[in-house]
């Protein structure tokens, strides 16, 4: 992991990492000599009354602070450019894998996981360059420079600020131990409250519905009380730690003024040096602090790294293929498939037909019997354990991925639609596609009226998910996309089992539309959607039980005819009685 990291995502800003490790090194030089000048104003101007060579002194420091502030001030430019420069690299990396991902990695983890994954472990790699490494290596340069600084002017002054360090060390384990787990349960507590609170808000016309507002508010109040009371015991200890801490520093002063009184009377320290000292005691033990926060910091960030690792790292089984089909010309054969989402539990058995260009034909069968499968595996969202799949006589394994999907449709039941206008819906985003083309298209499969009654037309924005229309109206955009894309080969998933009989008219005109003169193979529950389909084939425990069209599929009186008698039956009169 640590290579991978070194050679993708620091050696390529390398120079730049110099820079800022050298605006650092500065930096903390700069911190702790300032209380070095601050000693030659009291002593090289006050003390002496030299009023020029004061005004010099003063003037040295102010140069120093100029200096100090103007290192800092680079150093956070040059880190917070580095930093979003990687982490614009790490989440386009991050991206591009989740795209090539296969359909089966990408479906086992939620998007919620993949969103953490892109979004939120990059950052934290963003926080660890940009700050938690910076925060570490300047604290510890610091406590380097003022122990040097500190032991040169005066060893035993010095010994009065290191001898306490072993106590604060040890009081910030057990803050580590104690308090910080505090800290991160409130943080888990506060995810969960605000999952939640999106919950209830989205199903707040349920809970309503069953009079549930009580028990839901309960709820909710237990998890904020359980919140309060983690919260409150580290808040309080964090703040007892500070108050010690705050203590212990006064305690020093104190035994500085005292040892240095009698240094100054025998000689051995300038006024200015025991202020410079009473300084470092307010800065010393700050650095402590930050190198304990830093560490956990550091931890959490090569956690996150690990897991972006894992994700950049993960091997993709289906690998594209370098042959291109331009034009579908002869049709698409399967040849003995036989297929298993899990070893031993088989979806399709042994599955051939061949599907002649420009024929519509039609899967139909009970639920789980391996249709939607089919869709699948001729869009290589899997690859088969057994037999061939081919187009034009080319198997798909060999085909470049981007060329085969290319040239299929997909409608499905379940149609996604962005938070975008009604025209980047249609054309995905490719500006290539004119808004005439788009229009032309509307107009040919009778949908422009309905969209130029939506309030801004093509350029309305739709919700999340197409929130401000009708399944039916959705439905429509998708076989517009479908259109615009000017594919060869047309699947159908289920997109009609939940329309209206409106609209499902609308939508049959629309498709018979999109589907003449192209090659199509439509999956369906209504089975009068597919009366009209050049042949059809009943898939039944992942085979092939049945096919031909309609009319021959009725006379054989087998699987396809119970299925239509089913949908076409109502209730007997003894159930209607009941």
């Amino acid at each position: 992991m640590i290579p991978y990291l070194f050679r993708n995502y620091i050696v390529p800003f390398k120079w730049r990492f110099l820079l800022g490790f050298a605006l650092l090194v500065g930096n903390s030089y700069l911190t702790s000599i300032l209380p070095v000048y601050l000693m030659k104003v009291v002593d090289g101007g006050i003390q002496s009354q030299d009023v020029s060579r004061l005004w010099i002194m003063i003037g040295l420091y102010v140069l120093v602070f100029i200096a100090y502030i103007a290192s800092i001030y680079i150093m956070s430019v040059v880190l917070e450019a580095l930093g979003q420069d990687i982490l614009i690299r790490l989440k386009t990396d991050s991206f591009i894998k989740v795209l090539n991902w296969d359909y089966k990695q990408f479906t086992s983890v939620s998007a919620g996981k993949l969103v953490t994954r892109v979004e939120g472990d990059a950052e934290k790699v963003r926080f660890f360059f940009v700050t938690a490494a910076v925060t570490l290596l300047q604290s510890l340069f610091m406590l380097i420079f003022m122990g040097v600084i500190m032991f040169r002017t005066n060893g035993t002054m010095a010994m009065l600020i290191i001898y306490p360090i072993p106590l604060v060390i040890g009081m910030i384990v057990l803050l580590q131990k104690l308090i910080f787990p505090l800290f991160k349960k409130v943080r888990r507590l506060m995810a969960e409250i605000t999952s939640k609170i999106t919950e209830y808000l989205n199903g707040l016309d349920i809970i309503k519905s069953y009079g549930k507002e009580e028990l839901y508010f309960k709820r909710f109040d237990d998890d904020n009380k359980k919140k309060y009371f983690y919260e409150r015991n580290a808040e309080f200890g964090w703040i007892a730690f500070f108050n010690f801490l705050f203590m212990l520093q006064e305690i020093i002063i104190a035994m500085i003024l005292k040892s240095g009184a009698s240094y100054i009377v025998k000689g051995l320290l300038t006024y200015g040096a025991m202020i410079m000292f009473i300084e470092y005691v307010r800065m010393f033990f700050f650095p402590l602090i930050n190198i304990s926060e830093q560490i956990s910091q550091v931890q959490r960030s090569f956690a996150a790294f690990s897991r972006v690792y894992d994700l950049h790292t993960t091997p993709v089984s289906i690998q594209s293929g370098d042959k291109e089909l331009k034009t579908m010309t002869r049709g698409i054969d399967f040849k003995g498939v036989s297929f298993s989402y899990k070893e031993g539990e088989p979806v399709l058995k042994n599955v051939s037909f061949s599907l002649p260009v420009g024929q519509k034909w039609a899967l139909v069968g009970e639920t789980g019997g391996g249709k939607s499968t089919i869709v699948k595996l001729l869009l290589r969202f899997y690859d088969i354990q057994e037999g061939a799949i081919t187009l034009d006589g080319i198997d798909i394994r060999e085909m470049n991925i981007q060329s085969l999907r290319q040239d299929i449709a997909l409608i499905e039941q379940d149609f996604y639609l962005f938070p975008a206008t009604v025209l980047d819906n249609i054309r995905l985003f490719d500006k290539s596609i004119s808004l005439g083309e788009v229009q032309a298209t509307c107009v040919k499969i009778g949908i422009d009226r309905f969209i130029s009654t939506l309030p801004r037309g093509y350029e309305t924005n739709l919700h999340e998910e197409g929130g401000n229309l009708s399944v039916g109206e959705r439905q429509l955009l998708s076989i517009a996309r479908a259109m615009v894309k000017k594919a060869d080969l047309v699947l159908m998933d289920e997109a009609t089992s939940s329309i209206d009989p409106h609209t499902e008219k609308m939508l049959e005109k629309a498709m018979r539309i999109l589907m003449k003169g192209r090659t199509s193979l439509v999956v369906a529950h209504r089975l009068s959607t597919v009366k009209d389909a050049d042949r059809i084939l009943v898939v039944h425990q992942g085979e092939i039980a049945e096919h031909g069209n309609h009319d021959a599929l009725m006379r054989k009186r087998g699987l396809y005819y119970h299925l239509c008698q089913n949908q076409l039956a109502g209730p007997t009169q003894e159930e209607g009685e009941k």
